[in-house]
């Protein structure tokens, strides 16, 4: 991950996902509410979603925020994986 720059990651348009930053936890999300249901780890500061919608096709940007406070903004590209 790269402070302040996009990240493109391709996800699980039906599956489960999770996102984790090595060495680090994420602290705030923002964006992407109404696209997926999340659920935070707060012990181990990792996230986990899975879209709202079957056959999620368009691309969703998110913000994460860690607590080392790094931010990455991330475009989730859906994939039928």
């Amino acid at each position: 991950l790269v402070d302040h720059q996009r990240t493109e990651i391709q996800v699980s348009n039906r599956q489960m996902n999770r996102i984790a930053v090595k060495g680090d936890r994420i602290q705030q999300i923002f964006g992407g509410d109404e696209h997926f249901h999340m659920e935070t780890d707060e012990h181990g500061g990792q996230i986990f979603f899975k879209f709202l919608y079957d056959q999620m096709l368009e691309p969703v940007s998110i913000t994460i925020v860690t607590e080392g406070g790094l931010t990455q903004d991330l475009t989730l590209m859906p994939d039928d994986r």
